[in-house]
């Protein structure tokens, strides 16, 4: 069982990686899905409920990834294959395909609806971002 345990503004949050069954509150499991209750969640239904929220956050944030500077070029710019191509459009990350490629995806997925979930549940300021 892997077990994180977050202490944000005083309350704890436990993030589970399994399904097993711990008698605390405020526990998220992040590889199943689970009957939610007032206190226990499971990160699929976060993201189905922050569903637009987290689209358009990942969307942004592949943006500002492309743009990110190495030396005088972008990233797009800086993968260029005889300055023709850009492999940077190859990418799983931006074909936007996490079912068959790239399972890393749902990660990001998933921490960004846990920003979502800790904003609206913990009243964190809009402009707190650890993706920024």
């Amino acid at each position: 069982m892997k077990l994180l345990k977050l202490d944000l503004l005083m309350q704890k949050l436990y993030i589970l990686g399994s399904n097993t069954k711990i008698e605390q509150t405020n526990v998220i499991y992040w590889n199943d899905k689970i009957r939610n209750s007032s206190h226990t969640f499971d990160i699929f239904s976060i993201i189905d409920k922050h569903k637009y929220e987290v689209r358009k956050k990942y969307l942004a944030w592949i943006y500002k990834l492309q743009n990110i500077k190495i030396g005088k070029k972008n990233l797009k710019e800086y993968i260029n294959l005889n300055n023709t191509f850009s492999i940077w459009w190859m990418q799983p990350i931006v074909e936007k395909s996490n079912l068959i490629k790239s399972s890393q995806i749902n990660n990001v997925l998933k921490l960004i609806a846990l920003e979502e979930f800790l904003k609206k549940k913990k009243n964190i300021p809009n402009n707190y971002s650890r993706f920024e």
